[in-house]
């Protein structure tokens, strides 16, 4: 005869089971709850001038027997899609004052976000308003663009308009034909629809003036990696300042700055209530360039050569006495100096860094 079990064995018996069916129900339900994919935030960056917009320029001719003005729009660089690029080149070519070209360049925003336009950079200089930026007898009055906020896939325009000075502004007679070219960037941030742009840690662009013997490099140039190029830890007031006239000097040095960076260095002066820039010569093609203006300078003020005041050039160095600009050529380097006495200067160095010396 078997045994009967005790009750304490029925128990036993109970738990187990229970136990069992719980399990198998948890991994019933887990794996109801098991959630197997991939998440992906996929935001695109693209925002550029529309390069298929070359003949979108309106000429007016200053006088009705002259000659008709020509101009062109170019562009350069990869930004993305087919055609869009990050810089248009305005070229101008003028032959009596009144003449006129009005450019209309078009941005579009291929971004998968919107776009906030913070800056139009002409020749590298940020302009943050209507302004006008004189290149030789041509000055060029930039636009704002029409709409500073681009929806995703939307596009707005921005005008340049290029004009020879009237005969007022020109110094004595003028003869023969000018071209003038600038260069247009354009710098964005992303946006938050019509409101603008989406904070940022704060950061400069714009111009600042220095007379100092500290030394500071160009963002691009040789010496960046010896002396600082970036203005955060600078201070105004002390170091710089916004305003030229501040300084109580006739020359100083003159930087451009893009979002807290030296992207440029010039060396004025004033002369005859005007001031007057020359870019670092930190290449020849710079040394060119500054050569003619040392040129213009000297035929627009009537100065004669080889004396005091007065101006000279040959192939290694240009200057003007009696304070100025002077230019020199090292191989195939150079540097730029302006001059308050014999023994003070602001400069560019050919390696790119720019210092006041007394």
């Amino acid at each position: 005869m078997k045994k009967p079990m005790d009750k304490s064995n029925y128990i036993i018996i109970a738990l187990f089971l229970i136990i069992v069916i719980m399990g198998i129900g948890y991994a019933a339900f887990s794996s109801l709850l098991t959630i197997n994919g991939t998440a992906n935030i996929l935001n695109s960056w693209c925002v550029g001038f529309d390069n298929t917009k070359t003949d979108t320029y309106e000429i007016t001719k200053g006088l009705s027997i002259g000659t008709t003005p020509t101009g062109s729009m170019s562009y350069s660089g990869t930004v993305c899609g087919t055609n869009l690029v990050p810089t248009s080149s305005l070229a101008s070519h003028f032959y009596q004052p009144g003449d006129q070209i009005e450019y209309t360049l078009t941005i579009q925003n291929a971004s998968t976000v919107p776009v906030a336009i913070k800056s139009i950079l002409i020749d590298n200089q940020s302009v943050t308003s209507n302004t006008t930026i004189t290149k030789g007898n041509i000055q060029y009055i930039v636009n704002m663009p029409a709409s500073t906020n681009i929806a995703v896939s939307g596009t707005t325009t921005m005008k340049v308009i290029a004009k020879f000075q009237n005969d007022t502004d020109v110094t004595g007679a003028y003869a023969g034909s000018e071209t003038q070219t600038i260069q247009v960037k354009i710098n964005a941030e992303q946006g938050n629809g019509s409101d603008g742009f989406i904070p940022t840690a704060a950061e400069y662009t714009g111009t600042i003036y220095r007379w100092s013997t500290t030394r500071l490099a160009n963002k691009d140039s040789s010496s960046a990696s010896t002396y600082p190029y970036i203005i955060t830890n600078l201070t105004e007031g002390t170091d710089y300042v916004k305003n030229a006239s501040l300084l109580n000097k006739n020359y100083y040095l003159k930087h451009d700055i893009v979002d807290d960076e030296i992207i440029n260095s010039y060396v004025c002066f004033v002369y005859n209530n005007a001031e007057h820039c020359m870019k670092g010569a930190d290449n020849r093609a710079s040394f060119a360039a500054n050569t003619q203006i040392i040129k213009d300078f000297q035929t627009f003020n009537n100065l004669p050569d080889n004396s005091n005041p007065g101006c000279y050039y040959n192939s290694s160095s240009s200057y003007c006495f009696g304070g100025g600009f002077y230019d020199e050529s090292t191989g195939s380097n150079g540097s730029a100096y302006v001059f308050g006495t014999s023994s003070e200067n602001c400069g560019i160095n050919n390696s790119g860094y720019s210092v006041c010396s007394e």
